[in-house]
């Protein structure tokens, strides 16, 4: 046989050409395809994926973008996922509730589904004055007592440096050891049954310390771990759908306060805002790096959305209140509304001036001034002539020396700021009582 003999079939003879005829096969039966999805979220949000073949699940991270592979009969489920300022429109293309953000189907052919999203602003409350002593937030009426707000009186602030040292390298479990237990980014943590949880006042305070010392002694270590303590802040911040872009940063532990109320994770602290917005504020002022300004600004927006008046719960993390007329910021806002501690109030008001004068900012003097002229009322009304001043007007029994003195540096401070003579009179007495 000729090496090409097996691909003529029969032959015909037309005169004296032999033309050969060609066999063609029968067509094969086509093989399954494998179905395929496809989803794409456009306007902002992001899917998240999970599906289950023959009891085996597999999860995806999340992506506003989803193609994949799967046998047929997969079950899928897929969620559109929102973020503050996003909101979900509906989905199309694939076998869902049209407005349902959770959709769960059967995949047997290839199918491209789109999830619609759109973006929307939740405006930030501004103060607005009404008079020289009269403002509003949120339509809430409040006294101000107009203030000047001259420089700190030494470079550093309020808060003095840290001797250190000041570690930048951190291994647990090593670094978990009492005094000052630190995370594996040095950060500051506290430690409850042997688990590590996040602190933002001790974050903060760490970084304050930190970043005063770099600025009276130039020391790099220094200006590291106070960067350390404000990106832990950062990535560890939460938002709420009811506070636009207001940044809070969360206490994930159970916390007896005192007087026996019990704060369950997660709670916010006006004290820690505080403190955080300070932290950034003088990292901006250290630095000029606008990533702790714009850190900043975020923080200080958790200050102007503040409890709804007459509600028996708010429907968002809150820490300013106002009550009878006075601006107060809560150190502990649950779960006693009123707890009313003096020195978390006095942190606050640091952190908000300092805010106000480095960056200009009027909606934050407004807020100061409110609430010096509270806290400065609620501070003689916390004294006890002749002993030391009660903690909180909430539970007047609790008597600490510690936070004796804090505050009466706080009224120092505020003396040397603004000039008012009330709170310089007020931080003698409270020395005179205890020193």
């Amino acid at each position: 046989m000729r090496p090409y003999q097996h691909l003529l079939g029969a032959i015909c003879i037309t005169g004296l050409v032999v033309v050969p005829t060609r066999t063609v096969a029968a067509p094969r039966p086509s093989a399954t395809r494998t179905p395929i999805l496809g989803l794409t979220s456009i306007g902002g949000g992001t899917l998240s994926l999970a599906t289950t073949y023959e009891g085996r699940q597999r999860d995806y991270a999340p992506a506003r973008v989803v193609r994949i592979a799967a046998h047929a009969g997969t079950r899928v489920v897929v969620t559109a996922k929102t973020s503050v300022g996003i909101r979900f429109l509906g989905w199309s293309g694939v076998p869902c509730n049209h407005r349902q953000a959770t959709c769960t189907f059967t995949l047997h052919t290839s199918t491209s589904g789109t999830a619609r999203f759109r973006s929307y602003v939740i405006p930030t409350p501004l103060i607005t004055t009404r008079s020289t002593t009269r403002a509003s937030l949120d339509g809430t009426p409040f006294t101000i007592a107009p203030e000047q707000l001259l420089p700190p009186p030494t470079p550093e602030g309020f808060f003095g440096p840290s001797a250190g040292p000041f570690p930048t390298r951190c291994t647990p479990p090593e670094s978990l050891a009492p005094p000052a237990p630190r995370n594996g980014s040095c950060a500051r943590v506290v430690l409850i049954n042997g688990k590590a949880f996040n602190h933002p006042v001790a974050q903060a305070l760490d970084g304050l310390g930190a970043i005063s010392a770099y600025r009276s002694d130039d020391d790099p270590s220094a200006r590291a771990l106070a960067e350390i303590e404000g990106d832990q802040l950062i990535d560890t911040h939460t938002v709420s759908a009811g506070t636009g872009g207001a940044w809070w940063y969360p206490y994930d532990f159970t916390f007896a306060l005192n007087g026996g109320a019990i704060a369950r994770a997660p709670w916010y602290s006006g004290m820690a805002e505080g403190l955080a917005l300070d932290l950034f504020t003088q990292l901006y002022q250290a630095t000029g790096n606008a990533k702790w300004q714009s850190a900043a600004r975020h923080t200080f927006a958790s200050f102007v959305f503040p409890r709804s008046p007459g509600r028996s719960a708010t429907p968002h993390p809150w820490i300013t209140d106002i009550i009878g007329g006075s601006l107060w910021i809560q150190e502990y806002p649950t779960p006693n509304p009123t707890n009313d501690t003096i020195n978390g109030f006095g942190y606050a008001l640091v952190g908000i001036i300092d805010y106000a004068q480095t960056f200009d900012s009027q909606q934050a003097k407004l807020l100061a001034e409110a609430g010096l002229d509270t806290w400065v009322r609620a501070a003689a009304l916390a004294r006890n002539p002749g002993g030391v001043m009660s903690y909180s007007l909430s539970v007047r029994a609790d008597r600490s020396v510690h936070y004796h003195l804090v505050v009466t540096s706080q009224l120092q401070y505020f003396a040397a700021i603004t000039g008012d003579p009330r709170f310089s009179a007020l931080a003698t007495l409270l020395y005179n009582d205890y020193h």
